[in-house]
């Protein structure tokens, strides 16, 4: 009875000393947003998923008469569907002489594992929750501090939280933007840049690296630079526009690819297509943009694209919708877009708009065990382990040790900014 009550204390001290270090080293863990870490606690919730409030549209009427406009509450759902583990087994021998002498070791291994994994389940909700980016397709890298501020422009132009903007960045692709600070004259900055080589705060964002952002991998349109025309457009009840119909990519089964992202150009005359601004519903300077909920093939030079953020021009809404304009023209045909190509991702986002849950996993009696959430975080893990007899003559009896968690991660697209980088 002497080994479990020697491990289980081994473990409340790993992971309470160790759950903090796993989150320093992941930035986007250890900035999303934990509200709703343990919602299977909250009175009345059932299942796996939660879901939280939107902020609710409204539109202004240039008159004091008129009737009542309808007000609309908007929800986005989370769940914790992910869930990861690492389990390790020992004969009795390896037990007596390698875990015991060596668990420290083992367990942070196990730890820094399972953290990369818990960053990746949040870096895996970025790509599809981004329909607005920087840069256009063809253009440059972002490798200077005046393009870095170029794409907070583009962020906040369309509307953007005015609370908690947060800039995450390939590590890859921070030294080039550091290296261009350098050579400006701006002594106060640059002794911090050179000191420690970080971003640090800028422009008022603050800028964190990661070597585990996602890297899209677009289709062919994108990776040719292929311009495409909208020919027709899909539109809902409410008079939406949810997708298009494209020419210009001859036949093709690759031609787009889910997540890709997409600019709609400016045209020779007429009037240039851009989003209003998601507060008031006036005219930004944010073109628009777009992505592909599915992949989409190009059959005889047409070719059908979904949208991920359904389009509401101007005028032609029914009443119901008219607080969700956003666009400031009533369609989208004759335009020409481009795509972009393939690209390493950074992104933006404001708001705390970056959600995470980890609840705590129950206990495994008969087996001990130990789940410890981190104070400061909420971040919850668990630890079990037991003796397993020999199943035959001919094995030896196990001890299994089990670390794990649950995870689910959600980001709200409207908050978020994708940033590309070429590969």
């Amino acid at each position: 009875m002497a080994l479990p009550t020697n491990v289980q204390q081994t473990v409340e001290r790993y992971l309470n000393s160790n759950l903090a270090l796993l989150l320093n080293q992941n930035p986007l863990y250890s900035r999303s947003n934990k509200k709703f870490m343990n919602f299977q606690n909250e009175v009345g919730q059932l299942g796996t998923t939660v879901g939280f409030s939107l902020p609710y549209r409204v539109t202004a009427n240039n008159s004091l008469a008129g009737g009542f406009q309808p007000a609309e509450q908007r929800k986005k759902t989370m769940t914790v569907d992910t869930p990861w583990s690492v389990k390790l087994a020992y004969n009795d021998l390896e037990w007596l002489y390698n875990f015991d002498k060596y668990q420290d070791d083992i367990q942070k291994s196990v730890v820094a594992e399972l953290g990369v994994k818990a960053e990746m389940t949040i870096a895996s909700k970025i790509v599809p929750n981004t329909f607005r980016y920087y840069t256009k397709a063809g253009s440059t890298t972002i490798d200077s501090f005046q393009k870095l501020s170029e794409a907070i422009t583009q962020f906040r132009t369309f509307g953007a939280a005015p609370y908690n903007t947060m800039g995450f960045l390939p590590d890859i692709d921070v030294d080039p933007i550091i290296g261009s600070g350098l050579s400006q004259f701006v002594p106060d900055r640059n002794e911090k840049l050179a000191l420690d080589w970080k971003l640090g705060t800028y422009k008022g964002v603050p800028w964190h690296q990661s070597n585990l952002l996602p890297v899209h991998t677009a289709g062919n349109v994108g990776q040719l630079g292929t311009t495409l025309t909208v020919t027709t457009e899909a539109t809902n009840a409410a008079g939406a526009i949810t997708g298009i119909t494209v020419s210009g990519a001859t036949t093709d089964p690759d031609a787009i690819k889910a997540n890709d992202v997409f600019t709609f150009n400016d045209p020779t005359s007429g009037t240039k297509p851009r989003f209003l601004t998601f507060i008031g519903h006036e005219i930004s300077s944010a073109v628009v943009q777009n992505s592909a909920v599915a992949d989409a093939a190009s059959v005889t030079n047409l070719m059908d694209i979904t949208f991920s953020y359904p389009l509401y021009p101007t005028p032609d809404l029914v009443a119901t919708a008219a607080n969700k304009r956003n666009l400031n023209v009533n369609t989208l045909v004759g335009l020409t877009l481009n795509v972009e190509p393939s690209h390493r991702v950074g992104f933006l986002i404001s708001g705390d708009a970056m959600y995470c849950a980890m609840p705590r996993l129950p206990e495994t009696n008969p087996y001990d065990s130990k789940s410890v959430i981190d104070p400061s975080t909420g971040a919850a893990m668990r630890m079990y382990w037991g003796f397993i007899p020999a199943p035959g003559e001919t094995s030896a009896p196990t001890q299994g040790v089990v670390h794990d968690f649950v995870q689910g991660a959600e980001i709200v697209n409207e908050y978020a900014f994708r940033l590309c980088f070429p590969l």
